[in-house]
């Protein structure tokens, strides 16, 4: 291999890692626009707070469950005794 083809070749793996760069960059601050408070965080604490929201969001998910079955439960009983 020439030295001209090493050169290209290197300047494209470089690319290739500017490229993953400039996509990592963009989904964390996709991120940092969900998290709530993303915006001043830093990416490690950015991680955790991310972990933190996902678990608040499956308790609220759990909670609304149980509230709809609930609800469901009381519409079935009304519809039996007629009202």
């Amino acid at each position: 291999m020439s030295k001209v083809q090493e050169k290209d070749q290197a300047s494209t793996v470089g690319a290739g890692e500017d490229d993953e760069k400039a996509e990592v960059d963009r989904k964390i601050v996709a991120l940092q626009m969900i998290i709530p408070g993303g915006e001043s965080f830093g990416v490690d604490k950015l991680f955790e707070e991310t972990a933190g929201y996902i678990m608040a969001l499956q308790c609220q998910i759990k909670a609304m469950r149980v509230l709809a079955g609930f609800l469901e439960g009381l519409e079935k009983e009304k519809r039996k005794s007629g009202g």
